[in-house]
């Protein structure tokens, strides 16, 4: 049922915080939510815990350079460092598989059941009724297919290709993501969930004004550059805006204590 005249609809596309807030209309949004929105808003969030859960072991389960060097075609510097002996290789590699069966069938599950036939039969009604350049899609669901497509890549990158760094250092970004991502689904949790919109519309607020910061920290470190250039710190340009971010932050005796 095409509901997009519904009153509580049109409020909250022209953002009347005001006007949602009356009794009435908090009434009816918790009645739907106890009657539907919660069932469906449990099951989401836990299945995702458990692919979260999943996805960690898998990747903390993983093989490294740090650990084997020889399974990497990393640079010369792993092979050279002093491998940590972790000991019990065969389980861990029977747990990395065990694991890895999870998210795949948990990827797998997601497709079929969640995107198929709840966001995509969601997005079908909103392209019958707009074209395709006025088609929104919510943050959430974007930052949640790519979750789930970096994870299916992860877990199947071993058997289509031989291990590299680049499945390493992809791991470190995509586990940060995920955890990431929890915090995006916990939005609607009670007592806690309005105090992750609060840090959202804080970290919005500043990337807005992000740009004066940025050609700031740009001035400062290459003037540091210029002036510090026989420093190991202010080296390179690159080398002398991170310092300046860190010195920018509040920690400008690293940069010069009399013992460096």
């Amino acid at each position: 049922v095409d509901i997009n005249n519904h009153p509580l609809i049109i409020m909250a596309n022209e953002k009347k915080a005001d006007l949602l807030q009356h009794p009435v209309c908090l009434v009816i949004t918790e009645r739907k939510w106890d009657m539907y929105g919660l069932k469906a808003y449990s099951l989401l969030i836990g299945v995702y815990v458990v692919f979260l859960t999943a996805f960690n072991a898998f990747i903390l389960t993983s093989a490294s350079p740090i650990d084997s060097p020889e399974k990497f075609n990393c640079t010369e510097f792993f092979r050279t460092t002093q491998k940590n002996e972790t000991g019990n290789e065969a389980r861990k590699e029977v747990l990395n598989q065990i694991f890895r069966t999870i998210v795949l069938v948990l990827n797998v599950a997601r497709v079929v059941f969640f995107f198929w036939y709840g966001e995509f039969c969601l997005l079908t009604n909103q392209v019958k009724r707009i074209q395709w350049r006025q088609l929104k899609l919510p943050f959430i669901f974007l930052f949640d297919v790519l979750i789930y497509s970096l994870a299916f890549i992860l877990a199947s990158y071993d058997i289509l290709w031989e291990p590299s760094c680049f499945q390493w250092q992809l791991g470190a970004v995509t586990i940060a993501m995920a955890w990431i991502n929890l915090l995006l689904h916990m939005r609607l949790l009670n007592k806690i969930g309005i105090y992750i919109i609060i840090f959202q519309d804080v970290i919005f607020t500043f990337l807005k004004i992000a740009v004066v910061f940025v050609i700031l920290l740009v001035g400062f470190a290459l003037s540091f550059h210029i002036l510090l250039s026989h420093r190991q710190e202010f080296t390179y340009p690159y080398d002398a805006l991170l310092r300046t971010v860190i010195m920018m932050s509040g920690a400008m005796f690293f940069s010069f204590h009399p013992e460096r």
